[in-house]
């Protein structure tokens, strides 16, 4: 059975919209690496070192606001994230060091921080909201992010609705006495709701019956939310709770468990319930942990009554039409993009293609050379610039692997960065470019034309 993880794949689209930029266009490129910094033509393939105060991090730019703020995330070479908020005149509003960025609408940011598990020291993590509309930024400490609140899809085929407010924040309180490394923490939960703002809407405790391994949302509708609270691989606990002031409308104890479902490519995984909305009532694959069979679990929200369909004609569908989804993305097509002089890339699962006024210039295989979600991020006359790009929003800090080959030939072209070279997207201010560094933001000047 699929592990239970967080499942409202609503979340991991609106990041990847948020995500997605336009291609940079045909100008200097900007690597790091263990030879330092350097800037590269992709026009003339020339290339020059540039010299800055402070480490260079490669970062992924996203803009907010309006396109008045950007975010800059990264990860750093201890593997720890961060990220920086840069007005449009370049001046750092915000840093955060060991926070991944999480942009929860258009003017809200949520920034989370998990902490190494050590032997003997108690697990902790925090959350960080920080409103890009004047408001000052907060951190809830000791608190983990919730599935955020999307109602989740009913098929397969097509994307979940966009979530349609902030994730809830739930605080884990620490035991008082004694230290249990696999559940240090209470039953008694914290239940935030925040606004687009960021502004606290409702604070409800939670009284849990066992101690949670996981909660996550189920369903949602105009009136409550339905979470499902994991205890181990044999049972859990669902609760309803009023969406207007976090109210415990009813819980309950049950030996049926959520079923989720991978999505293809496997690689860039993530889980999705599927669940069917019927009035009052919400329908999904569930399981008992003893049996092998899928049934469909069907909970009525306003009541908590539930039924449990062991052979359910619609839990085959279910598979089917996931089934078909695999097989469709294994089966993907080309993607083209056009290069600056009209020839065009086809980028497949298998290879790729130059073609010009119809005729194939050149072709390789993606195996080994390249790995998942290759991109182009960028083309000159000479050079274009491939970059595999994370495809699960919640790894909006990792930047992907940069490649260059050169236009006419395909062949790879050595980065003058070096071994390990990353690339920065540069954030253009009134002609000027900025970067950022482990110290803060830098410009960079471009050479006298």
């Amino acid at each position: 059975m699929p592990a239970l993880t967080p499942i409202a794949v609503a979340a991991c689209i609106s990041l990847l919209t948020l995500a997605c930029q336009p291609k940079v266009a045909a100008d200097e490129a900007l690597f790091t690496g263990t030879d330092g910094l350097f800037t590269l033509d992709l026009d003339t393939a020339e290339y020059r070192q540039v010299e800055v105060r402070g480490e260079p991090l490669a970062y992924r730019a996203t803009l907010l606001a309006g396109g008045t703020i950007s975010l800059l995330a990264y990860v750093d070479k201890d593997l720890k994230p961060g990220y920086a908020l840069v007005s449009s005149t370049g001046r750092l509003l915000h840093r955060s060091f060991g926070f991944a960025p999480y942009p929860v609408t258009d003017g809200l940011v949520l920034g989370v921080k998990l902490s190494e598990v050590l032997e003997g020291e108690a697990y902790s993590s925090a959350v960080e909201v920080v409103p890009l509309n004047g408001g000052r930024p907060r951190t809830m400490q000791r608190s983990l992010p919730l599935t955020p609140l999307a109602i989740p899809a009913d098929t397969l085929y097509a994307p979940p609705a966009q979530p349609v407010e902030p994730p809830l924040i739930l605080t884990y309180r620490p035991k008082r006495f004694g230290l249990d490394l696999l559940y240090p923490w209470d039953k008694k939960l914290l239940l935030t709701a925040i606004d687009q703002q960021g502004a606290t809407r409702w604070e409800m405790e939670v009284t849990t019956e066992e101690y949670l391994a996981d909660l996550n949302l189920l369903a949602a509708t105009p009136d409550l939310y339905l979470l499902f609270g994991l205890y181990n691989q044999f049972a859990g606990e669902y609760y309803a709770i009023n969406r207007a002031d976090g109210s415990v409308l009813w819980q309950r104890t049950l030996d049926i468990i959520p079923w989720t479902l991978t999505v293809y490519p496997y690689l860039n995984f993530g889980e999705v319930l599927p669940v069917e909305m019927n009035g009052t009532a919400a329908g999904f694959p569930a399981q008992r942990p003893s049996q092998s069979e899928v049934g469909k679990l069907t909970v009525e929200l306003s009541t908590g009554d539930i039924s449990f369909e062991e052979s359910s004609p619609w839990v085959e569908t279910v598979r089917d039409r996931w089934e078909a989804s695999a097989e469709a993305a294994q089966a993907e097509g080309y993607r083209e993009e056009t290069l600056p002089d009209g020839a065009v890339l086809r980028i497949g699962r298998d290879r790729l293609v130059l073609e010009r006024g119809g005729q194939d210039v050149w072709e390789r295989e993606r195996i080994p050379a390249f790995g998942e979600g290759l991109e182009l991020a960028a083309a000159g006359k000479k050079l274009m610039l491939l970059v595999e790009s994370p495809r699960v929003g919640i790894s909006i800090a990792a930047q992907g692997i940069p490649h260059l080959l050169e236009v006419e030939t395909g062949r790879d072209f050595t980065n003058p960065a070096g071994e390990g070279a990353a690339w920065l997207q540069p954030v253009e201010v009134n002609g000027r470019r900025l970067i950022l560094t482990a110290t803060g933001v830098r410009w960079i000047a471009k050479p006298a034309s």
